[in-house]
């Protein structure tokens, strides 16, 4: 997505004729600072903070600043968007906590993704976008998750896909791992919560 930026920038004026009360650009309160970088260039070391990045970019990816078909998201389109990152990244987490996450790319999106629709083709719009939140690359220090966007139908444009970082060293506290989730679901605002498998992972160290 070009132009994302850091959350220092201004914000925008987004759903100015349908605003949903309580969903904001950056409920987490994301901050760089002017000496650092965001995980789509440097690998973020705090989960939280991962995840409030991830929660800006589902609001930029379909802003007006950046998205030509702003006017056709729907009120909670954002907030769908932002669960399915939850979904996918916590899923990838517990597999990683279980010894199940194996190193590697090009993961099977089937198993790993969760999609968005912006546009209905079989309704009779003329452009549809599908947004994917998927689990990209894992390799021994780090995991990354993708943020693609593909034209289903018209010319877009649609938009760049955004990768972000996260170190596996930032997974060793899984206390404050699984309180980020939490806050995580709390302020999407939205249904859904921590998924129970979070009560059978044990404290014992991740087997690789």
């Amino acid at each position: 997505m070009k132009g994302i930026g850091t959350v220092n920038q201004i914000e925008n004026p987004f759903w100015t004729l349908v605003g949903k009360e309580g969903v904001e650009r950056n409920p987490l309160k994301y901050y760089c600072a002017p000496n650092q970088a965001t995980p789509d260039y440097v690998t973020s070391y705090s989960v939280r903070d991962f995840i409030a990045y991830g929660f800006v970019c589902c609001w930029d990816a379909v802003c007006p600043a950046y998205f030509a078909m702003w006017n056709m998201v729907q009120q909670d389109d954002v907030q769908w968007l932002r669960h399915y990152f939850l979904e996918v990244l916590e899923a990838a987490v517990l597999a990683y906590y279980e010894g199940k996450l194996e190193n590697g790319e090009n993961f099977d999106w089937g198993d790993w993704s969760q999609s968005l629709n912006i546009g209905n083709s079989d309704e009779g719009d003329e452009e549809e976008i599908r947004y994917t939140w998927a689990l990209d690359r894992v390799d021994n220090e780090n995991l990354a998750m993708v943020l693609a966007i593909a034209n289903c139908v018209g010319t877009g444009p649609a938009g760049d896909d955004e990768v972000i970082w996260l170190a596996k060293e930032a997974l060793e506290d899984r206390a404050k791992v699984k309180a980020a989730f939490e806050e995580a679901y709390a302020a999407n605002k939205f249904h859904g919560k921590i998924a129970e498998q979070w009560a059978e992972v044990s404290s014992s160290a991740v087997t690789e």
